[in-house]
């Protein structure tokens, strides 16, 4: 992850479904990311803006919300959830203080009893959660894939690396072969998958998929330049 880091550049974007943070942890590092704008969306938080974008679309485990409420003119069982903020009370990012990394939120610096991890969506793949007041954080999400959507379409470059497309991904499957530039240089690092991955692209109509000799991450980075 660390070697991955940094072989990227300024203007690259990463779009991930998984939620742990051991690859901005080793851009932190390598000075190629930052919490601000980083993560797709705007923290109060007084810092440059980010040289790589990493687009969570089902969300992180230092991503929190906040439990708000009753609003006015709501009744007293009334909530809304506020956020998504960055959460660094475990000290998860190197290099950053160890509180809620948004100064709009108000339980900051420690645990509280109206804080809620931002991991979606669940095994229905429901991008929102229900709460008395409607639903909440799906626009939050949309616009995450919103900015995902626009990535793959203006992209001269897609490597997908280790994302085996199950078809139960079915937002995601349309994102990667219906949303993306039919003339985009492609290239799949998913070991024993990358083949039917690479028939999937061509079926959809991708006319430059470029073969990796070792189709593995590993491989990846030895094929790419230091």
């Amino acid at each position: 992850m660390r070697l991955f880091a940094r072989k990227l550049t300024s203007g690259d974007a990463i779009v991930t479904f998984n939620y742990d943070v051991a690859l901005e942890i080793e851009l932190i590092r390598a000075n190629r990311f930052r919490v601000r704008d980083g993560y797709g969306f705007e923290a109060d938080w007084n810092e440059p803006n980010s040289d790589v974008k990493l687009l969570k679309l089902h969300g992180s485990i230092n991503w929190t919300g906040e439990i708000a409420g009753p609003r006015p003119g709501f009744s007293a069982g009334g909530i809304r959830l506020l956020g998504p903020y960055v959460d660094n009370r475990q000290s998860l990012l190197p290099g950053y203080d160890s509180v809620i990394l948004d100064k709009t939120c108000s339980g900051r610096g420690g645990i509280t009893d109206r804080s809620i991890t931002m991991i979606l969506p669940t095994h229905r793949k429901r991008f929102g959660v229900e709460t008395s007041l409607g639903d909440e954080w799906s626009g939050v999400y949309q616009r995450l894939w919103n900015k995902a959507d626009r990535l793959v379409a203006e992209a001269d470059r897609i490597v997908i690396i280790g994302y085996s497309m199950p078809r139960a991904d079915e937002r995601a499957t349309q994102l990667l072969l219906g949303r993306s530039n039919k003339d985009v240089r492609l290239a799949v690092c998913c070991d024993k998958a990358t083949g039917d991955i690479e028939q999937r692209f061509r079926d959809a109509g991708f006319t430059s998929i470029q073969r990796i000799g070792d189709p593995t991450f590993d491989g990846y980075l030895a094929h790419q330049p230091a």
